[in-house]
């Protein structure tokens, strides 16, 4: 049984949030900047695209809602589909403000690899607020034999953690 050192997964999604916040609103205000920039929009997409994972954890279909629709207009950014302006930055700012608003609790599972210090720090920060981290990391324990069989190790030990009081 883990301990949230007396944390609600709320207070834990807010944290990771906020984190992924920090490096979405960086990398719009450069994009403003450096309009265009292929490797800015990244930035944006993958913070967007952690704090959707993060909702979807947590079952905040806002959240998730409304984390895809701004990895969908980064996305669109990057193809050079349209063209990010002040108006429609701002916009995506004010979209990230409302997920600052929300909390819920929450385990993470971080997925991308390699890790960098700033992911390091991060998630010392979190475990240090009593967070869980649960790489998504499989198991072969049992031999599966399909893909959907190697998930489901995954899937299994989140909702084991997450079942428990």
């Amino acid at each position: 049984m883990s301990d949230l050192g007396g944390f609600s997964m709320w207070e834990l999604f807010r944290g990771e949030v906020e984190t992924q916040m920090g490096s979405f609103t960086a990398a719009l205000l450069a994009v403003e900047e450096q309009s265009g920039s292929v490797e800015v929009l990244t930035q944006a997409m993958r913070a967007a695209h952690s704090i959707k994972g993060a909702a979807r954890i947590v079952q905040l279909d806002a959240g998730v809602q409304l984390a895809h629709v701004m990895e969908d207009c980064l996305v669109a950014a990057q193809k050079a589909e349209i063209v990010l302006e002040p108006r429609g930055i701002d916009v995506l700012l004010r979209a990230a403000d409302v997920m600052l608003k929300e909390r819920k609790k929450l385990i993470l599972v971080p997925r991308e690899t390699p890790l960098n210090l700033v992911h390091l720090k991060n998630m010392e920060l979190l475990l240090l607020a009593g967070a869980t981290l649960l790489p998504a990391n499989p198991s072969f324990y049992t031999r599966p034999q399909t893909v959907e069989q190697v998930v489901d190790t995954v899937v299994a030990r989140v909702l084991d953690h997450l079942l428990q009081r």
